[in-house]
């Protein structure tokens, strides 16, 4: 079979939704959609997504995509690029479809934008091509642990989290400046983290309802102190109430306040489990917030960091205790 490498023109997107159905079935419904599809290539405020094309005689048979990440790397901001849904049609595999589309994306990001950094979370089946192939990294393996819902905060399900004194909480459905003054508050000056401004939170959470996403703001005497993010899902035929995201850790008492309010919702929702994705150097904050480690063979999902480091830095990205890593941080959640 033949085929020819294509960059991304206005239209395709229709022949990429048809190949990912043909590669991933019913999984993830909601990114088969094109506005859900738009939303992520097209509409980030970080800026348009880098997809290179596999095409035979018009028909779109193989896919690699990045999107445009601000990442905060030692307290300095870089553009990134997230690798997500690559994919290749199962007649077109073995033919190198995969590789030769990466290497024209990561030549283009390069050249035309200067971003040297590509990071993500490669299956086991993609990681080989991508170590032994691309020049990619294995950082290491991170996993989702979980807490779960108290029995007093069943008694308290269906009604507003009460929290210690001086603290409250409320949904948010559009994010006001103050969630810009809360990220500049406390943007971390070590570490790798993805910037998490209101842009960013808005795009992320709320511009596209389909997922399903709860924004909860934490106020402390009237100003915001935090926030946190929830999504419920099936996750091995259980009811799961994800603890998506939740800023900033490097504050425990709002960190405290968000876990015991994030408890009272899943229990309202009907979830008596939780799952997490804490940074490594949490650990210690994890375990007092409930959230406990699951045995890797029995965990749902292993997140593969790995990455495509190119200059003196690369000893920084290789380092896992320095990333800060939410779920929020993934394509799966």
């Amino acid at each position: 079979m033949t085929w020819q490498a294509k960059f991304y023109k206005a239209g395709d997107e229709h022949g990429i939704l048809t190949l990912r159905r043909a590669v991933f079935g019913q999984v993830d419904p909601v990114r088969a959609r094109l506005n859900a599809w738009k939303w992520q290539f097209l509409n980030n405020p970080a800026g348009p997504g880098f997809i290179a094309l596999a095409k035979d005689q018009g028909r779109i048979v193989g896919q690699y995509a990045a999107i445009p990440v601000r990442m905060l790397v030692d307290g300095v901001e870089t553009l990134c690029g997230y690798s997500c849904d690559t994919m290749v049609h199962p007649r077109y595999q073995g033919q190198g479809v995969f590789t030769g589309l990466a290497r024209q994306v990561y030549a283009h990001m390069e050249s035309e934008h200067g971003i040297t950094m590509v990071w993500g979370f490669p299956n086991k089946n993609s990681m080989p091509g991508f170590t032994g192939s691309l020049g990619w990294r294995r950082v290491g393996d991170l996993l989702a642990r979980v807490g779960f819902t108290s029995f007093s905060a069943l008694l308290k399900a269906g009604s507003s989290p009460r929290l210690d004194r001086g603290w409250e909480e409320a949904p948010m459905e559009r994010l006001s400046l103050q969630f810009d003054h809360l990220w500049e508050a406390h943007r971390p000056l070590e570490g790798i983290i993805q910037v998490r401004d209101r842009a960013y939170l808005q795009w992320r959470y709320l511009d596209l309802p389909d997922f399903g996403y709860k924004v909860f703001g934490l106020f402390k005497s009237g100003r915001l102190a935090g926030y946190y993010t929830l999504r419920v899902q099936w996750i091995s035929g259980l009811k799961v109430c994800v603890l998506v995201d939740c800023f900033p850790l490097d504050c425990p008492e709002a960190a405290e306040q968000a876990v015991k309010a994030a408890k009272i919702r899943a229990a309202s929702w009907g979830c008596f489990m939780l799952t997490a994705l804490f940074p490594i150097g949490k650990n210690g904050l994890a375990s007092r917030l409930g959230f406990y480690p699951v045995p890797k063979a029995a965990a749902p999902k292993v997140f593969h960091l790995a990455g495509r480091f190119k200059g003196g830095g690369a000893k920084l990205w290789l380092d896992p205790l320095r990333w800060r890593l939410s779920l929020g941080d993934t394509d799966v959640v």
